[in-house]
């Protein structure tokens, strides 16, 4: 669900690809090679989904590479394959599912080279809401048909894919931010000063009921690694950072991210709590920090997956 990481750069560039591996490319002894630029293994990482919407919708261009242009139009055909999905599974690494159907749309599969250019457009819009943040997808999206020209070796597959965290989803919270005139101080198991958090001693002030701000969504940036909104402060752009152990399903660390860092007062940031139990699918966070005028905050946050 921030960063479910597409940044994709599908800028036409005629010389990109041949059927080698190695720049530079010299055609005039190749004749015509059909492509898609800046795709295959070599700019995986291009291709990685990032919603920054409901819905992206991406371009990608199919090119001639080739000394010359073509003296008739050229029907390019596009679609999806999941044999090169099947094909990456098997060199190891992370491993990646089918993207489901309702998950993306074409414009179109097909297009035309005009006589005399090299390029022909095609585009794909994602589904935020069908792509389940938790998994692994792939959508690979290759060149299937060319006219009988020949189909680049190493450019001809473009492999769209969100990376998900087990972490990562929508959750309910409850919990609470305690409000201190001055420093706070957390001594675990201690009657608190005034507020709803066992342990937080200082001048007590007021409480923010975190549940008005429920749902919360856990975004993954990596399989080990998410965020989430921090207390009541989303709008401000706080987060905190999770590390997560899938193999021993628990968070090994958590932290704020660089907008937090910075604009509360230096070094005030302390996580004293951070669990997660996988049968309830249950995050707990306990942390405190210092505002820039010097008063304490002390926040206590239960999330639960939905």
């Amino acid at each position: 669900m921030k960063k479910l990481l597409i940044a994709v750069s599908s800028a036409a560039f005629f010389l990109t690809g041949c059927l080698k591996d190695k720049a530079p490319n010299d055609f005039s002894t190749v004749g015509t090679i059909v492509e898609i630029p800046y795709s295959g293994l070599e700019y995986f990482s291009k291709a990685s989904l990032n919603f920054t919407s409901d819905t992206i919708t991406l371009t990608f261009n199919v090119n001639i590479s080739s000394p010359y242009t073509l003296s008739d139009a050229l029907t390019v055909q596009v679609g999806v394959d999941d044999s090169k999905l099947t094909a990456y599974n098997a060199t190891g690494g992370l491993q990646y599912e089918p993207m489901p159907a309702d998950a993306y749309s074409f414009t179109s599969t097909t297009a035309t080279i005009a006589a005399g250019s090299r390029l022909a457009s095609f585009s794909v819009t994602f589904y935020k809401a069908a792509i389940d943040p938790s998994k692994n997808l792939m959508l690979a999206i290759a060149i299937k048909d060319a006219q009988g020209k020949t189909i680049s070796g190493n450019f001809n597959t473009i492999y769209y894919h969100a990376i998900g965290n087990e972490l990562a989803g929508t959750y309910d919270e409850v919990g609470w931010r305690n409000s201190f005139i001055g420093p706070v101080v957390y001594v675990p198991g201690a009657p608190s000063s005034g507020g709803e958090i066992t342990g937080g001693t200082g001048v007590y002030s007021s409480s923010i009921d975190l549940s008005n701000y429920s749902p919360k969504t856990v975004l993954p940036n990596s399989p080990t690694e998410c965020t989430v909104d921090y207390s009541n402060l989303s709008s401000s752009g706080w987060q905190y950072v999770i590390t997560y152990d899938p193999a021993t399903k628990t968070i090994t660390n958590v932290g704020g991210n660089e907008t937090l860092l910075t604009q509360s007062a230096a070094n005030s940031f302390k996580m004293y709590e951070f669990s997660y139990d996988a049968a309830l699918r249950q995050i707990h966070l306990l942390s405190e920090y210092t505002n820039t005028a010097g008063n304490g905050r002390l926040i206590e946050e239960t999330l639960t997956k939905q």
